[in-house]
């Protein structure tokens, strides 16, 4: 006899690993997976019947000392629970009028409302992910990390993107300048010269396809954007350059 924990992501392996049934599955892994969601500025009594309305749903409620007495008016709390414990305290909720409740149980039911996820590109396409989507690296770069992504003119970045479309990229992702360890950084100026003639060449040749501009340099952003990108794919999270949060939001990227 033995027991071990189960990895998150390997609960659906270990169901069918086991037989279970397939349709009953997708309804197993909702309620082995716990979503934690903070609900601010709640109404302490509000607070307090959440906290026994997810009990008795079978999750639970984070609450401060202080929501119990009703010390303070408003508190933050934190729900404890799967899609089946929160759409049990949606229903129950929905009994109750008053505190504040109908607002709470309005963003409850938006957060369980099913909506697929998917990428708003600069142009205002969908890119939806029903299925894995690969993203094809081409490097305008003498050093990147990969020889193989390496690729020195446009003539050549045209001819990969086409190999890359071809056997089913969804996305390629344009880089003028190498991140691995021990690279030494380029001008905002050769980087442009690197990256904005393939970025327009590649959407000359296919307008269709969905290109991804690596930088963290909010100006080549934005031209790379006016050259046809749809995607900002900036390695520092908008920390590097202060710029680049503006630029993205303008477009939209």
């Amino acid at each position: 006899m033995m027991l071990y924990e189960v990895n998150q992501d390997a609960l659906r392996y270990e169901m069918e690993h086991l037989g279970v049934y397939k349709p009953s599955v997708s309804i197993m892994l909702g309620k082995g997976k716990i979503t934690p969601l903070k609900v601010l500025h709640v109404r302490t009594p509000a607070a307090n019947i959440i906290k026994q309305e997810m009990l008795a749903a079978g999750g639970d409620c984070a609450t401060p000392g202080t929501t119990i007495t009703c010390a303070v008016p408003h508190v933050d709390i934190l729900l404890l629970g799967n899609a089946k414990h929160y759409k049990t305290l949606v229903y129950k909720l929905k009994q109750m009028p008053y505190f504040g409740i109908p607002d709470i149980v309005a963003d409850l039911e938006t957060y369980l409302a099913a909506v697929p996820k998917c990428t708003k590109l600069a142009d205002g396409r969908l890119l939806h992910y029903d299925s894995v989507k690969v993203m094809g690296i081409i490097n305008v770069t003498p050093d990147s990390f990969y020889a193989g992504s390496r690729k020195k003119s446009v003539d050549e970045v045209l001819e990969q993107a086409e190999q890359m479309l071809a056997e089913g990229a969804a996305i390629l992702d344009i880089g003028g300048e190498s991140t691995r360890p021990g690279s030494d950084p380029v001008t905002p100026e050769e980087e442009r010269q690197r990256v904005l003639p393939a970025v327009a060449e590649i959407k000359k040749r296919f307008p269709e396809s969905i290109v991804s501009v690596d930088t963290y340099r909010g100006q080549l952003a934005k031209e790379a954007l006016e050259c046809g990108g749809d995607i900002i794919n900036d390695i520092s999270a908008m920390t590097a350059d202060d710029a680049m949060m503006d630029v993205v939001a303008e477009a939209p990227a």
